[in-house]
């Protein structure tokens, strides 16, 4: 961003320079939106200044309070049964352009649950979420027949953050989602498994799975990203980054518009809060 005066006048590409006439919306997510603060100068003034940037404004609270829904894959084996990635043929290819509908028709992944593990909760705790095949790895075909189920920990404790690695806008920022730094996150993921299992020796599943085929060991070194970001510049009151109409405290004429926002990690897929907020953002621009 160019900063002029405490005031957001306009962005940076490169060796281009864009001037704005009202005011400076920043999209970039959950962990770029952070970098390009700080890399603006605006951030913890201390972690800046180890990376070269002059700080502008003092905001320790950029970058920091970053949450993510923390995600277990459990796999059971199913060698009778045909995964969705061996009807990849061209004949179901041209009965989808034709009609719409067969194994090309699907996503993947169509149905989620939502439950509670403990009695009392206010809100489900755990989503689960099947494959209809193995566990992914990668970008490759999978060379067995399985089906996954995804756990995915809805009630997130703990707090990570966004921070600068190079003062050179292409280098990536060092991300830590501190996953299951707080042990009520892990009770929450093995709660969650043990239903999964629960789920899959029920009929009619129960009658075609073979076995378990879930690695060993810790479920903490099974752990991955949910891909739900966010909370990296929370709104709220004094002392947080944004405001609550999502304006940067300390910096006229800029807002910010994406999942890093939200002052807490919502029980369920970000996609339609984010568009919740961009929503509110538009009234609000609106009015000014």
């Amino acid at each position: 961003m160019l900063i002029e005066g405490g005031r957001a006048v306009g962005v940076v590409a490169g060796d281009r320079r864009v001037r704005a006439r009202r005011e400076v919306i920043l999209c970039a997510g959950a962990v770029k939106t952070p970098q390009l603060l700080m890399l603006s100068g605006v951030g913890p003034a201390e972690h800046l200044r180890e990376h070269g940037v002059e700080p502008l404004v003092d905001a320790p609270r950029v970058g920091q309070g970053l949450q993510d829904h923390p995600l277990v894959m459990l796999e059971w084996s199913t060698p009778g049964t045909r995964n969705l990635w061996e009807e990849a043929t061209p004949e179901n290819m041209a009965l989808w352009e034709r009609e719409g509908r067969g194994p090309f028709a699907s996503t993947g992944a169509e149905t989620i649950g939502f439950t509670r593990t403990r009695e009392g909760l206010a809100a489900p705790d755990v989503q689960h979420g099947p494959l209809p095949g193995p566990a992914p790895d990668g970008l490759a075909l999978p060379d067995r027949r399985g089906v996954a189920l995804l756990t995915i920990g809805l009630e997130v404790r703990s707090r990570g953050s966004v921070t600068l690695r190079s003062a050179d806008p292409r280098a990536q920022p060092a991300i830590d989602p501190a996953y299951l730094a707080d042990d009520a996150d892990l009770d929450v993921l093995e709660r969650g498994a043990e239903l999964a299992r629960r789920i899959a020796a029920t009929e009619p599943l129960a009658g075609l799975i073979d076995g378990e085929r879930t690695p060993p060991g810790d479920l903490r070194d099974r752990v991955g990203t949910a891909f739900h970001p966010a909370g990296s510049c929370a709104m709220g009151g004094d002392g947080a980054a944004l405001d609550p109409d999502l304006r940067v405290r300390g910096v006229d004429g800029l807002r910010v518009v994406d999942a890093s926002v939200m002052p807490a990690l919502p029980r369920g897929n970000t996609n339609a809060p984010v568009i919740a907020v961009a929503e509110r953002a538009a009234d609000l621009i609106r009015l000014g």
